[in-house]
């Protein structure tokens, strides 16, 4: 099947957390992160993104025909439109419960409807759980950016430019 998986809905925050923003179709979602990236550097993150989140939002076609780095047979990233699409999975190698744990940010229950894809209308307990997530995450690679500062001592200007070679930047500047 050409078309994008099942899209509910999707958080999309900056690594800041100033901007948030919900949206209830891909189109629209797509739509703003392009916009965004005609202005400057855009990288989205999404843990297991290769698996699930950019499967709702991109086409078989696009996903086949758009620059990637791969590993193996792992998408790690897509450029779509002048957007970047990376999978925090690649650098980030735990589940966000985990990840959550480990940031005293508990992730919480996942709501059995997600679990057997229920169809029911999104409620704003979704939206917060999903919110949850971002926020996890940016704490994730706001700690890998902190961490990868202290132990290289390596300026980082440009996060979403640098966090696709953190890891094995690290490893060989550590190593030395």
């Amino acid at each position: 099947d050409p078309r994008p998986q099942a899209f509910v809905f999707g958080c999309v925050s900056d690594l800041s957390g100033n901007v948030r923003e919900v949206f209830y179709d891909p189109v629209n979602m797509r739509a703003w992160l392009e916009e965004q990236a005609k202005d400057s550097n855009i990288v989205v993150y999404a843990h297991n993104g290769h698996r699930y989140d950019y499967l709702s939002i991109m086409t078989a076609e696009e996903i086949a025909t758009s620059k990637k780095v791969m590993v193996g047979t792992k998408v790690i990233e897509i450029t779509l439109n002048g957007v970047k699409y990376r999978d925090s999975i690649s650098c980030l190698p735990m589940s966000i419960s985990k990840m959550g744990d480990a940031f005293k940010l508990p992730k919480g229950i996942t709501p059995q409807a997600y679990i057997d894809g229920t169809p029911r209308a999104i409620t704003q307990e979704d939206i917060d759980y999903c919110w949850l997530d971002v926020d996890i995450m940016r704490r994730g690679i706001s700690e890998l950016l902190k961490s990868y500062h202290e132990w290289c001592g390596v300026e980082i200007a440009d996060p979403t430019q640098a966090i696709f070679d953190l890891p094995l930047t690290a490893a060989s500047l550590a190593y030395r």
